[in-house]
């Protein structure tokens, strides 16, 4: 069980890196994205939406085990699965098409560059306002985007970035270690450290006995 459980860690390991690594060579060709720093702060927000939205399904499996109705945080135009990662419907005799993004539907360049710009963010930043108080999920999601800009200019490079972090999944607890301790070695080695006292972490910690907590995770955002 050891074994496997270290082979598993491994290969989870491999896949964050190179994820990463080809975001990383995406956003440098990007004209709004000029350092190390920017990709991060890029990669992250995307990388928070999907991870909030894995939290949201888990959530919702475990209220429907228990007969219970779940309220969705997120309204169904801004949820991953509407704007981010459409998946193909499976039809019998098609084939199975699980996971596959479907590019009919998934939006790409200028149109998607609007939505997220013009009503993606401006819905996320609102959350802290209309907040019941400053320990919920809530208004922690309206303070993380009262604080970022997307900076990717291309719509394109935007979709490409989304669709490299919709192949990654991490809802088990080996998967959201891994994938967190990368992250964080990768903040703390983006080189001088004044240069990264100007970047505010905010943490957010997912405790899975407690309903009201979040995942854990790290936003960077440039001060």
């Amino acid at each position: 069980m050891v074994y496997f459980g270290k082979a598993f860690l491994i290969t989870s390991n491999q896949m964050f890196e190179q994820t990463f690594k080809n975001i990383d060579d995406i956003l440098h060709k990007d004209a709004g994205c000029s350092s190390e720093l920017d990709y991060v702060e890029q990669t992250s927000w995307v990388l928070f939406l999907k991870y909030l939205d894995d939290l949201e399904k888990d959530r919702r499996a475990k209220a429907e085990l228990t007969g219970k109705k779940y309220d969705d945080l997120i309204d169904k135009q801004y949820r991953w699965e509407a704007w981010a990662a459409p998946k193909l419907v499976v039809s019998k005799g098609e084939g199975t098409k699980d996971g596959k993004i479907d590019h009919h539907k998934a939006a790409t360049g200028d149109d998607l560059k609007e939505f997220v710009d013009g009503k993606l963010f401006p819905y996320l930043r609102k959350f802290k306002t209309d907040a019941s108080s400053a320990n919920t999920l809530e208004y922690k999601i309206g303070e993380i985007f009262s604080e970022l800009k997307n900076k990717i200019q291309s719509g394109y490079n935007l979709r490409e970035v989304i669709n490299r972090i919709d192949e990654l999944r991490f809802r088990t607890h080996a998967e959201k270690h891994e994938m967190s301790h990368l992250y964080e070695a990768k903040i703390q080695n983006m080189g001088n450290v004044t240069l990264c006292r100007k970047y505010r972490q905010l943490k957010i910690i997912h405790r899975c006995q407690e309903p009201a907590s979040v995942p854990n995770y790290s936003i960077v955002t440039q001060r």
